[in-house]
């Protein structure tokens, strides 16, 4: 998996979000945080839970320059874990049938930003969303063939064009049902794989989550633009293997971070350059 893209982001934002997280947030297994005796929250008992990430999705989770795993995903399990009395494991994932080996067993929970859909439902259990984000367009800056997302859906279906969005994901629904399927692209979850694509012309267009979409813009902020209104709003939660005992728990410590502002400073740290929806 390449990783240049995603150490070049690491180190603009490492610097600072280290420090900062480092002070707001107190990383401790051994024992609950003073939020949890506030808020009254379940005590786990220290046990292990294991997390499922890519490491390849920023600034939720990557790799930064010294091989250590960073990003939002990381900050916030590790809070919900102190206030649990937990301890994450994290695990490398592949974003292909992250959900159906979650079903299995293979880990305690997905992070990854991930999009609450029906269609997970069937075999997996949400939290309550954490987060609500929007799906954009994005183009080269150098675009003039379409200006929004009906002249784009015209020039695909002449065949003139080809959209790029990642597999298995709601940005790859929302293309198909723009362009239609056989207009899409369907690349793996990897940053700089889709960046590339866009930015060699193999497709016109990609559609993704509104972070993404700033991630790419700040690191090439000449080089790609995003054209046109949103074009869908999905919520984003913690996903669970259906009754998953650790369910409730995960749900009252976030919202106890909720409550006292630490989803907020999160989002400040990880997000400030975009306009993040906050689920109220």
């Amino acid at each position: 998996m390449k990783r240049s893209t995603v150490v070049i982001f690491a180190a603009v934002v490492i610097a600072v979000v280290a420090i900062a997280a480092a002070i707001l947030l107190t990383l401790s297994s051994q024992q609950q945080s003073p939020a949890a005796q506030t808020f009254d929250l379940p005590d786990l008992g220290g046990r292990e839970v294991r997390v499922a990430v890519e490491n390849a999705y920023p600034p939720f989770n990557f790799i930064t320059e010294a091989g250590e795993g960073a990003g939002w995903d990381y900050d916030a399990l590790r809070e919900i874990c102190t206030r649990l009395n937990c301890t994450p494991v994290f695990v490398e994932a592949d974003w292909e049938g992250i959900f159906e080996r979650l079903a299995n067993l293979e880990y305690d929970v997905v992070a990854d930003g991930a999009s609450i859909t029906e269609e997970r439902r069937l075999i997996v259990d949400f939290s309550e969303p954490y987060q609500v984000t929007r799906q954009l367009m994005v183009t080269r800056s150098d675009e003039t063939r379409f200006s929004d997302a009906t002249s784009l859906a015209e020039l695909a279906a002449s065949g003139e064009v080809k959209v790029g969005a990642f597999e298995e994901t709601t940005n790859f629904t929302i293309a198909s049902e723009l362009v239609g399927v056989e207009n899409v692209i369907a690349y793996t979850n990897d940053f700089d794989v889709l960046v590339e694509a866009l930015r060699s012309g193999e497709v016109a267009a990609v559609v993704v989550d509104e972070q993404f979409a700033q991630t790419t813009i700040d690191l090439f902020p000449a080089d790609f633009q995003v054209m046109g209104e949103p074009l869908f709003e999905d919520q984003l939660a913690l996903v669970f293997p259906k009754e998953s005992e650790l369910l409730d728990p995960f749900n009252q410590a976030l919202e106890s971070m909720r409550a006292d502002g630490t989803l907020e400073r999160l989002d400040q740290q990880w997000f400030e350059s975009f306009d993040v929806g906050l689920v109220e």
